[in-house]
């Protein structure tokens, strides 16, 4: 069987890496020759457990090889998947599903054979239907007469862990026409599937929904939470206790500082506008996007209401700038939030990630933003610290040797890192969201 991944972004690559773990050849497809040349040499593009080893091995087995040639790709293959990267709508801040479609497009010019199409990206409701009949119409005008078939196979990858949560979902859901392609999938997949993971056949819509759906529904746990964690300070109670009472010890806590980077507020808003099309009400959708915006300024607020609104001149320094600990993803992050806001009041501020701070500073090229290699250097002379992400590094610091570098002693945690016996030791002024 012949398989072909378009697209080279997180869910392609690692879907392809995947697959051909699973001992499937495959051809990797993407307009961008830069990339495409760099993956040919094994050199990885996204920061991924596990995906440099993996890559080098089959690239250098040729069990997966990469190629911009598209028509040439897209001969006699049996399967094409598609993992092409939807951009953000310039307006709206929605899934943009324009190059799905040129893809569709030039599928529909450049197929001889019969072929089935996997949808793994993340699309606004009905692209998948959308393509099929972008296909049909090119076949036809082409007199041309071969099955084209289209199925949604949505994602349900952890950023970071992507190759492991292939092989070990949580849930698979199948969204196709006929019985064959649901076949299809599940023999693609059989290696990955135990005795006991749920299995979900649907239509193409329905698992387009549910995966949008699922992400919208942990945007609503994660504002949930959030709020519920805001009361409690304002009780002066601890937030902690009513969320095991509530969801139980083994319910991770994600009260924090709001969700970010560039797919899940992307995959929210999509969802909204897909149920405002269709004219449903989506009155519960906006208000947990437009409370999460809120919450990301939740720190800042509690920063200029220490320094009485008078934040100009001021030094903080911001630790964890990506969307999730360990990735490199900082848009829509409320480090982003945080930091314009900082800017816009006359402060200078100094930044500390592993793996995000490059990509942060191309958002802030100006001097006001500077980004440091080591996390203790940001504290020399700064008037805050504000800790967005859990990392093990922020855990295990010297809060005494913080205490002597900074110029005040104050830290703002999004993530509730210290007990207070060891932030009243240090003499640390400390401003948490919830405890």
């Amino acid at each position: 069987m012949k398989i072909v991944v378009t697209g080279t972004g997180y869910v392609a690559l690692s879907t392809a890496v995947s697959l051909a773990k699973l001992g499937h050849n495959i051809i990797c497809v993407d307009d961008n020759s830069s990339t495409i040349n760099t993956l040919s040499k094994a050199i990885v593009t996204i920061n991924e457990q596990g995906l440099l080893e993996d890559l080098a091995h089959f690239v250098d087995n040729q069990c997966l090889k990469f190629t911009t040639n598209f028509e040439l790709a897209l001969q006699n293959a049996d399967v094409v998947i598609c993992g092409v990267v939807t951009p953000i709508s310039n307006t709206k801040g929605f899934a943009d599903n324009t190059p799905i479609l040129e893809h569709a497009v030039r599928i529909g010019e450049s197929i001889t054979s019969s072929m089935l199409y996997i949808s793994v990206s993340t699309i606004p409701l009905g692209t998948t239907r959308r393509v099929k009949s972008i296909v049909d119409d090119k076949l036809l005008k082409r007199n041309i007469n071969i099955k084209f078939e289209v199925a949604s196979l949505p994602e349900f990858l952890r950023e970071g862990r992507a190759i492991e949560s292939f092989f070990n979902p949580s849930k698979i859901v199948i969204g196709a026409d006929r019985e064959e392609s649901y076949k299809t999938i599940l023999s693609l997949l059989a290696p990955v599937i135990k005795e006991n993971t749920p299995i979900f056949k649907t239509s193409v819509e329905e698992a387009e929904l549910i995966k949008l759906a699922s992400n919208m529904l942990v945007a609503t746990r994660i504002g949930y939470m959030n709020t519920l964690a805001n009361v409690c300070m304002e009780m002066g109670s601890e937030y902690g206790q009513v969320h095991h009472a509530i969801f139980g010890e083994n319910m991770p806590i994600y009260a924090g500082a709001g969700y970010g980077g560039e797919c899940f507020p992307k995959d929210i808003r999509t969802l909204i506008n897909g149920v405002e099309e269709l004219g449903a009400n989506a009155t519960l959708l906006s208000a947990v996007e437009e409370f999460n915006q809120a919450q990301k300024q939740l720190l800042y607020r509690n920063l200029s209401s220490h320094y009485s609104g008078n934040l100009n001149s001021k030094r903080v320094a911001i630790w964890g700038l990506a969307a999730k600990e360990g990735g490199e993803d900082v848009e829509n992050t409320s480090a982003i939030s945080i930091t314009e806001s900082l800017l816009l009041d006359g402060a200078t501020v100094v930044v500390y990630d592993k793996y995000a701070a490059s990509k942060f500073k191309e958002k802030f090229p100006h001097e006001s933003v500077i980004a440091c290699d080591d996390k203790m250097a940001t504290l020399l002379n700064s008037d805050a610290l504000v800790i967005l992400t859990d990392s093990i590094e922020f855990k295990s610091f010297d809060l005494k040797e913080a205490k002597e570098l900074m110029k005040e002693p104050l830290i703002l945690d999004a993530k509730n890192l210290f007990n207070n016996k060891d932030i009243e030791e240090a003499g640390i002024i400390y401003l948490r969201l919830f405890k």
